[in-house]
């Protein structure tokens, strides 16, 4: 994990929130939201790396 990190504030919509909620039951129990969040961020990231020479123009800045 970073040594510096910057706090974020994001609004989720109910759906989804709903979703992240049945993962942390599921696979994050004993860990804390926040890392959660991480996690679903990097794997976002990763997909979006994959994708970029498809069809996402606009994450070529991530590659």
């Amino acid at each position: 994990m970073a040594k510096t990190m910057e706090r974020l504030m994001v609004s989720i919509p109910t759906d989804v929130k709903s979703e992240i909620d049945a993962v942390k039951q599921q696979d994050f129990y004993d860990k804390p939201y926040a890392e959660l969040y991480r996690y679903i961020i990097r794997m976002g990231l990763i997909k979006m790396r994959e994708t970029a020479g498809k069809d996402c123009a606009s994450t070529k800045q991530l590659v």
